[in-house]
Protein backbone atom coordinates (compact mmCIF):
# COMPACT_ATOMS: atom_id res chain seq x y z
CA UNK A 1 0.00 0.00 0.00
CA UNK A 2 3.17 2.54 -0.26
CA UNK A 3 2.41 4.94 -2.51
CA UNK A 4 4.85 6.31 -5.10
CA UNK A 5 5.47 9.55 -5.96
CA UNK A 6 4.95 9.67 -9.80
CA UNK A 7 4.15 12.71 -12.55
CA UNK A 8 0.82 13.25 -13.56
CA UNK A 9 -0.85 14.89 -16.34
CA UNK A 10 -1.96 17.86 -15.06
CA UNK A 11 -4.54 19.53 -16.90
CA UNK A 12 -3.26 23.62 -17.01
CA UNK A 13 -6.06 24.60 -19.56
CA UNK A 14 -6.71 27.76 -17.65
CA UNK A 15 -3.15 28.56 -17.43
CA UNK A 16 -1.76 27.79 -20.69
CA UNK A 17 -4.65 27.99 -23.48
CA UNK A 18 -4.98 24.44 -23.65
CA UNK A 19 -1.65 22.84 -23.00
CA UNK A 20 -1.22 19.73 -20.95
CA UNK A 21 1.99 19.89 -18.53
CA UNK A 22 3.79 16.91 -16.77
CA UNK A 23 4.45 17.22 -12.76
CA UNK A 24 5.82 16.00 -10.14
CA UNK A 25 2.70 15.64 -7.08
CA UNK A 26 4.91 18.39 -4.68
CA UNK A 27 5.19 20.47 -8.05
CA UNK A 28 1.32 21.07 -8.55
CA UNK A 29 0.58 25.09 -7.88
CA UNK A 30 -2.14 25.78 -5.24
CA UNK A 31 -4.08 27.28 -8.27
CA UNK A 32 -4.16 24.03 -10.00
CA UNK A 33 -6.59 20.83 -9.20
CA UNK A 34 -5.02 18.22 -6.94
CA UNK A 35 -5.95 15.34 -8.79
CA UNK A 36 -5.31 12.39 -5.91
CA UNK A 37 -7.32 10.52 -3.67
CA UNK A 38 -5.31 12.21 -1.04
CA UNK A 39 -4.43 15.09 0.81
CA UNK A 40 -1.70 17.35 -0.34
CA UNK A 41 1.50 16.90 1.06
CA UNK A 42 1.70 20.65 1.25
CA UNK A 43 -1.00 23.20 2.53
CA UNK A 44 -1.97 25.41 0.42
CA UNK A 45 -2.95 28.86 1.72
CA UNK A 46 -6.75 29.46 1.73
CA UNK A 47 -8.24 30.66 -1.18
CA UNK A 48 -8.18 34.68 -1.71
CA UNK A 49 -11.48 36.07 -2.36
CA UNK A 50 -12.32 37.33 -5.00
CA UNK A 51 -12.18 41.10 -4.89
CA UNK A 52 -15.73 42.95 -5.03
CA UNK A 53 -15.79 45.62 -7.67
CA UNK A 54 -15.90 48.45 -6.98
CA UNK A 55 -19.19 50.42 -6.02
CA UNK A 56 -20.53 52.55 -8.94
CA UNK A 57 -20.39 56.36 -8.78
CA UNK A 58 -22.99 57.96 -7.42
CA UNK A 59 -24.88 59.14 -9.71
CA UNK A 60 -25.08 62.75 -9.97
CA UNK A 61 -28.61 63.82 -9.08
CA UNK A 62 -30.90 65.13 -12.14
CA UNK A 63 -30.85 68.98 -12.66
CA UNK A 64 -33.34 70.75 -10.95
CA UNK A 65 -36.27 71.85 -13.35
CA UNK A 66 -35.92 75.60 -14.24
CA UNK A 67 -37.77 77.06 -12.07
CA UNK A 68 -40.79 79.02 -14.12
CA UNK A 69 -40.61 82.86 -14.97
CA UNK A 70 -41.98 85.39 -12.48
CA UNK A 71 -45.42 86.34 -13.32
CA UNK A 72 -45.61 90.26 -15.35
CA UNK A 73 -46.45 92.65 -12.12
CA UNK A 74 -50.29 93.25 -12.27
CA UNK A 75 -51.07 96.61 -12.60
CA UNK A 76 -51.78 98.30 -9.34
CA UNK A 77 -55.80 98.60 -9.54
CA UNK A 78 -55.82 101.40 -6.57
CA UNK A 79 -53.67 104.77 -6.03
CA UNK A 80 -51.48 104.52 -2.77
CA UNK A 81 -52.49 106.81 -0.17
CA UNK A 82 -49.01 108.53 -0.15
CA UNK A 83 -49.30 108.87 -4.12
CA UNK A 84 -52.70 110.45 -3.39
CA UNK A 85 -51.23 112.85 -1.30
CA UNK A 86 -48.30 114.13 -3.40
CA UNK A 87 -50.62 114.00 -6.52
CA UNK A 88 -53.24 116.44 -4.52
CA UNK A 89 -50.53 118.23 -2.78
CA UNK A 90 -49.16 119.27 -6.20
CA UNK A 91 -52.73 119.94 -8.11
CA UNK A 92 -53.64 122.65 -5.38
CA UNK A 93 -51.12 123.75 -2.34
CA UNK A 94 -47.75 124.25 -4.57
CA UNK A 95 -46.24 127.58 -5.89
CA UNK A 96 -44.09 125.98 -8.99
CA UNK A 97 -46.52 123.97 -11.17
CA UNK A 98 -42.23 123.33 -12.77
CA UNK A 99 -41.49 121.45 -9.85
CA UNK A 100 -44.41 119.06 -9.81
CA UNK A 101 -43.82 118.36 -13.03
CA UNK A 102 -41.76 115.01 -12.11
CA UNK A 103 -44.38 114.06 -9.71
CA UNK A 104 -47.13 114.21 -12.16
CA UNK A 105 -44.84 112.39 -14.48
CA UNK A 106 -44.29 109.42 -12.47
CA UNK A 107 -47.10 109.47 -10.46
CA UNK A 108 -49.81 110.09 -13.11
CA UNK A 109 -48.07 108.82 -15.87
CA UNK A 110 -47.48 105.38 -14.74
CA UNK A 111 -50.81 104.43 -12.92
CA UNK A 112 -54.02 104.92 -14.18
CA UNK A 113 -55.69 104.87 -10.64
CA UNK A 114 -54.15 108.23 -9.52
CA UNK A 115 -54.61 109.74 -13.43
CA UNK A 116 -58.43 108.65 -12.49
CA UNK A 117 -58.10 110.22 -8.85
CA UNK A 118 -56.67 113.41 -10.37
CA UNK A 119 -59.06 113.32 -12.71
CA UNK A 120 -61.61 113.01 -9.84
CA UNK A 121 -60.27 115.93 -7.92
CA UNK A 122 -60.37 118.45 -11.06
CA UNK A 123 -60.50 117.21 -14.79
CA UNK A 124 -59.75 120.72 -16.32
CA UNK A 125 -56.62 121.32 -13.76
CA UNK A 126 -55.39 117.94 -14.76
CA UNK A 127 -55.60 118.99 -18.53
CA UNK A 128 -53.67 122.11 -18.13
CA UNK A 129 -51.09 119.82 -16.20
CA UNK A 130 -50.87 117.26 -18.96
CA UNK A 131 -50.40 120.17 -21.78
CA UNK A 132 -47.70 122.04 -19.54
CA UNK A 133 -45.85 118.76 -17.89
CA UNK A 134 -46.33 116.68 -20.77
CA UNK A 135 -48.27 113.85 -19.10
CA UNK A 136 -49.25 111.10 -20.82
CA UNK A 137 -52.41 109.09 -19.53
CA UNK A 138 -51.34 105.83 -18.89
CA UNK A 139 -54.85 104.19 -18.65
CA UNK A 140 -55.57 102.17 -21.83
CA UNK A 141 -58.29 104.20 -23.87
CA UNK A 142 -56.54 107.56 -23.32
CA UNK A 143 -58.90 110.76 -23.53
CA UNK A 144 -57.55 112.51 -26.78
CA UNK A 145 -54.73 115.06 -25.70
CA UNK A 146 -55.87 118.66 -25.45
CA UNK A 147 -54.41 120.74 -28.35
CA UNK A 148 -55.67 123.76 -30.28
CA UNK A 149 -58.10 123.55 -32.56
CA UNK A 150 -57.21 124.13 -36.40
CA UNK A 151 -59.52 127.32 -36.31
CA UNK A 152 -57.84 129.15 -33.34
CA UNK A 153 -54.23 127.87 -35.01
CA UNK A 154 -55.49 129.56 -37.93
CA UNK A 155 -56.67 132.81 -35.87
CA UNK A 156 -53.38 133.30 -33.88
CA UNK A 157 -51.44 132.92 -36.80
CA UNK A 158 -52.81 135.70 -38.32
CA UNK A 159 -53.31 138.12 -35.36
CA UNK A 160 -49.01 137.19 -34.83
CA UNK A 161 -47.97 138.26 -38.33
CA UNK A 162 -50.85 139.40 -40.69
CA UNK A 163 -52.30 142.32 -38.93
CA UNK A 164 -52.40 146.16 -39.28
CA UNK A 165 -54.01 146.71 -35.53
CA UNK A 166 -52.52 144.49 -32.77
CA UNK A 167 -55.51 146.46 -30.39
CA UNK A 168 -57.77 144.70 -33.00
CA UNK A 169 -56.14 141.28 -32.17
CA UNK A 170 -56.08 141.50 -28.16
CA UNK A 171 -59.73 140.09 -27.38
CA UNK A 172 -58.44 137.05 -29.96
CA UNK A 173 -55.00 136.79 -27.66
CA UNK A 174 -56.92 137.21 -24.45
CA UNK A 175 -60.25 134.61 -25.48
CA UNK A 176 -58.10 132.22 -27.13
CA UNK A 177 -54.31 132.24 -25.95
CA UNK A 178 -55.43 133.43 -22.19
CA UNK A 179 -57.55 130.31 -21.62
CA UNK A 180 -55.85 127.57 -23.84
CA UNK A 181 -52.60 126.06 -22.95
CA UNK A 182 -52.04 123.97 -26.46
CA UNK A 183 -52.93 127.30 -28.06
CA UNK A 184 -50.65 129.22 -25.94
CA UNK A 185 -47.92 126.82 -26.65
CA UNK A 186 -48.46 126.83 -29.81
CA UNK A 187 -47.81 130.56 -30.14
CA UNK A 188 -44.77 129.86 -28.58
CA UNK A 189 -43.47 127.42 -30.81
CA UNK A 190 -44.64 129.96 -33.42
CA UNK A 191 -42.90 133.00 -32.32
CA UNK A 192 -41.68 133.11 -29.12
CA UNK A 193 -40.42 137.09 -28.74
CA UNK A 194 -43.64 138.19 -30.26
CA UNK A 195 -45.37 136.27 -28.12
CA UNK A 196 -43.85 137.73 -25.20
CA UNK A 197 -45.24 141.14 -26.45
CA UNK A 198 -48.54 140.76 -27.50
CA UNK A 199 -48.37 139.38 -23.21
CA UNK A 200 -47.57 142.72 -22.44
CA UNK A 201 -49.31 144.78 -24.85
CA UNK A 202 -52.60 143.09 -24.55
CA UNK A 203 -52.32 141.69 -20.46
CA UNK A 204 -53.00 137.72 -21.77
CA UNK A 205 -52.27 135.24 -18.96
CA UNK A 206 -50.59 132.27 -19.33
CA UNK A 207 -53.23 129.64 -19.13
CA UNK A 208 -50.27 126.59 -18.73
CA UNK A 209 -49.47 128.36 -15.21
CA UNK A 210 -53.26 128.44 -14.27
CA UNK A 211 -52.26 126.26 -11.37
CA UNK A 212 -52.74 128.81 -9.21
CA UNK A 213 -55.34 130.65 -10.86
CA UNK A 214 -57.70 128.13 -10.48
CA UNK A 215 -56.37 127.27 -6.96
CA UNK A 216 -57.18 130.43 -6.06
CA UNK A 217 -61.20 130.41 -7.52
CA UNK A 218 -60.89 127.24 -5.82
CA UNK A 219 -60.40 128.20 -2.68
CA UNK A 220 -62.66 131.47 -3.06
CA UNK A 221 -65.43 129.45 -3.22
Amino acid sequence: GRVVAREVVVDVDMVEDGNKLKLWPWEIPCYLPWPFPFPRPYPCPPPKPRPSPPPPPPRSPPPPPPSPPPPPPTPATTCSPGDKAKVKKCMFNTTSIDECCPTFQSILGTSCPCYKYAEHLDNQLLITIEAYCDVVTPCRSPPPKPSCPASDQEKVKTCMFNTTSIDECCPTFNSILGTSCPCYKYAEDLDNQVLITLESYCDVNNPCNGVQVIKLSKDDE
